[in-house]
């Protein structure tokens, strides 16, 4: 899933994109409208939100305090992590 930062930290951004899955799946009419990526997503964004240090994660990677423009990626890993890979933002 891709995070982009503007003005505004990982941890805002990640909150913000959970909340608007959660009222997505709970204005669809029926469990399988919204998707099965929909589902992912705020699986894996909770997971994220839950299970991560922000203030350390800031702190070693200040690039994701939000200071600037630049677009991430949470995604798992294999053994099943979630992990914050930067990309560059045109």
């Amino acid at each position: 899933m891709k995070l982009l930062l503007d003005g505004h930290c990982i941890e805002t951004e990640a909150r913000r994109q959970r909340d608007r899955l959660v009222k997505e799946v709970l204005s669809s009419a029926d469990e399988h409208s919204h998707g099965p990526g929909v589902q992912r997503d705020l699986e894996l964004l909770t997971d994220f939100l839950t299970s991560t240090d922000f203030r350390a994660l800031r702190a070693r990677r200040t690039e994701l305090e939000g200071s600037g423009l630049i677009t991430v990626e949470i995604m798992r890993t294999g053994d099943g992590k979630v992990v914050v890979i930067e990309e560059q933002t045109p």
